[in-house]
């Protein structure tokens, strides 16, 4: 078996024996998950960054530290790889969504209507757009949105002003960062929400959403405010040109908004937490989504769907990719 496929084989058991974990409680499931993971992590051993590298080795000290001072540290370490196989299975859960939407023409759409929007209506519309793809995307809407503006920001669409075109690619630069800033905070499905979730189960979505979204509210109010007050404004151009319709910018918050339906009913349905449902909900979704596409392309549907998804799961699940 090649090393990629081997990894992916290894990304899939711990998916599966932390999902059948998470929704039957079985212990023993939870272990292979776990020693899946280790098997996974051995893997990487050469491909892994000076940075990762160091990273590992500063969660491996303090990890020892917090094991040594515990009481019951074999438990402590079982709950510990239980919490990690958990988040890696949340990535790889995510990671589905990101199949459908690259080979999306409604994404492409949306791309280019959010960035040749007037200067007006730019920042809002390009900052809520990027928190928006990111909940699916996650950090491959950076990726897709900065080669979307290199494309269409060019010294003819700044009428040979290269001041113009300098301050244009910086202001949609900004509002795609701030805009990606926010994703972790209004999409029930975040890793940042899974992590609160999953730490404190008391706790429900619904008594986070008014101070998660308040907080994503404040911080796009001040985004839009910093880039109106510096600027530069210059002088409008004087051929009217129609703004391009947001119509599927629309679409795709449809789209989205029946993704996180879904996650909800299953929520609803089967008594689980938001974090467990995201974990079930999102690959459905992806492959409901991918299936559609390939039945519009006369590939076969679901059946298609299925086959590409094994095919492109090397490349999608591949350290460089998540």
């Amino acid at each position: 078996m090649k090393p990629a496929r081997l990894r992916v084989s290894l990304l899939l058991l711990v998916t599966l024996a932390t999902l059948f974990h998470l929704v039957v409680g079985s212990l023993f499931w939870q272990a292979v998950g776990i020693a899946a993971l280790a098997l996974y992590l051995l893997t990487l051993a050469g491909k892994l960054t000076r940075m990762a590298k160091g990273l590992l080795l500063v969660a491996g000290i303090v990890s020892l530290l917090a094991l040594w001072r515990s009481p019951n540290p074999s438990q402590l370490l079982f709950e510990a790889s239980g919490r990690f196989a958990f988040f890696a299975t949340f990535v790889v859960a995510l990671s589905m969504l990101r199949l459908p939407a690259y080979r999306s023409r409604l994404v492409r759409r949306c791309g280019q209507s959010m960035l040749l929007q007037p200067p007006s209506r730019r920042y809002p519309i390009l900052s809520l757009g990027s928190a928006l793809f990111g909940i699916i995307l996650n950090i491959g809407v950076l990726n897709l949105f900065a080669a979307m503006i290199e494309k269409s920001n060019t010294l003819g669409a700044a009428q040979g002003r290269a001041w113009v075109r300098e301050a244009r690619q910086r202001r949609m630069m900004l509002a795609l960062l701030r805009g990606f800033s926010l994703a972790p905070l209004i999409s029930p499905m975040g890793i940042g929400v899974a992590v609160v979730l999953s730490s404190l189960p008391q706790v429900t979505w619904l008594a986070l959403a008014p101070y998660i979204l308040g907080a994503a509210v404040l911080i796009f109010l001040a985004g839009w405010a910093v880039d109106f007050l510096t600027g530069p404004h210059p002088p409008a151009n004087k051929a009217l040109v129609a703004a391009p319709s947001l119509r599927p910018l629309a679409q795709f918050s449809v789209l989205l908004l029946g993704i996180v339906a879904l996650v909800f009913s299953l929520a609803w349905l089967l008594e689980l937490r938001l974090p467990i449902a995201a974990l079930l909900g999102a690959p459905t979704g992806a492959l409901v989504w991918l299936a559609w596409q390939r039945r519009r392309l006369g590939f076969g549907g679901l059946p298609a769907a299925v086959s590409a998804v094994h095919r492109q799961l090397p490349w999608l699940l591949s350290p460089s990719a998540c």
